[in-house]
This record gives C-alpha cells, structure tokens and sequence, in this order.
C-alpha cells in the first residue's frame, strides 16, 4: 500500500522487487491518491486481499489502523505486523499516528537513541541548540556538512 505518487512508486518497486527475489509472493498492490480524505476504501481493497503480511509507505501507513478499525471485515489486518520504512516509526511521526503505529516493522538509517560516542556528541550538542531530538533530516544535513 503506497501513496499514489513518485516516491511511493519507487518504494512499491524497490519492495516488490526485493521480496520476489527473496522468494517472496506479491498478492497485490494498493495505491493511495496523494489528496484522498478517506483512506477506508484502499484499506478494504488491501484487505481483500488477504495477504499474510503487508508493506507500507510512511503515509499510507498514517491513516491505516484507523481506517482498518472502522470496518467489520477480518481482525488479521490489525494483528499481524506491518512492514515499512522507518520514517513510519520516526519520533515525529509517531506524535500524529500515536497508537495506530504499534505493529509496525520498520527499518532506518539513523535513531537518535544508537549507542556510540559520535551519536551522544551530536545529541547533546543537537539538544542544547534545539531543545529537542534530532531526526533523520537533523542527521542528514550534520553528515552532509561533516
């Protein structure tokens, strides 16, 4: 399930190629126009599907377990976990999806929580200048300029 636009074709790509040659079997595709107000039309699409395990881009996955929750159909789509990228699990992300990310599987490039002492430095040094965490963007631009 990915939003209907460049970087969620991308990911769905990137995703779907990888999982098949891993031996993977792709049962479906559910793509999410980028304006939609209601998301519970594409989470009844996916869920007809019935797949065993699902994939998300980070703002298809926003509005997922609301709308999964409005619907009478199988409970399978609100147990089993969901697979994305990590942005989907990024602190400031899961201040607007709250409870609606617990489940989610994901992987990123940076978490201001690694242990290292490169890490604690920029932390600290990030907190004391900004009052609060840094984030992916945060990391980017200090290993660009560094």
């Amino acid at each position: 399930m990915v939003s209907d636009y460049g970087p969620g074709h991308d990911a769905e790509g990137a995703f779907q190629r990888a999982f098949k040659e891993a031996g993977g079997e792709i049962v479906g595709s559910v793509r999410i126009p980028v304006a939609n107000p209601d998301f519970f039309p594409f989470v009844q699409r996916a869920k007809d599907l019935n797949p065993r395990r699902s994939s998300f881009s980070s703002p298809a996955a926003r509005s997922l377990r609301p709308s999964a929750r409005r619907s009478s159909i199988s409970h399978r789509f609100d147990e089993d976990p969901h697979h994305g990228p990590g942005e989907i699990t990024e602190e400031n992300a899961l201040k607007v999806m709250g409870d609606a990310a617990l489940g989610f599987l994901t992987a990123f490039h940076y978490d201001h929580d690694h242990k290292s002492a490169a890490n604690a430095k920029f932390v600290g040094a990030y907190n004391t200048a900004w009052s609060r965490n840094p984030d992916f963007f945060s990391i980017g631009g200090w290993t660009g300029c560094t």
